[in-house]
């Protein structure tokens, strides 16, 4: 698993991904001692205005193809932060899936300004 994060806020980061699996499932919730807080939220455009919300449910992942969680849409929200990062360090993160259940991905902490295309990961 490789993935960025983005500041947003001094307590606040996004997890950006790409998740891919061969049968379909639902991304149901995110943990990470790295945080207080982990939520799955949508970026989304209403009347104009860029809005954000969490997704209680989590992310439907349909089989043979991509989600895609990136700036601007779907990411994973870690709140109030433990302590600080540092680009370039690596973090752990669990991912909670409905039927794959708990899969430990390791993320890249990188700098916004420098974010690349998201990465890969299947299950």
């Amino acid at each position: 698993m490789d993935a960025s994060h983005a500041t947003t806020s001094s307590q606040c980061r996004c997890v950006f991904m790409t998740i891919n699996s061969k049968t379909a499932d639902q991304l149901l919730s995110a943990s990470s001692d790295l945080a207080s807080k982990t939520e799955i939220h949508e970026m989304k455009m209403s009347d104009g205005v860029m809005k954000m919300r969490p997704m209680a449910a989590g992310l439907p992942v349909t089989s043979n193809q991509t989600l895609t969680l990136a700036p601007g849409g779907y990411h994973i929200m870690l709140i109030g932060l433990k302590k600080g990062l540092v680009a370039g360090e690596k973090q752990a993160l669990t991912l909670n899936f409905a039927k794959a259940g708990a899969i430990n991905v390791t993320i890249d902490v990188k700098n916004i300004a420098h974010m690349p295309a998201a990465a890969t990961h299947s299950h």
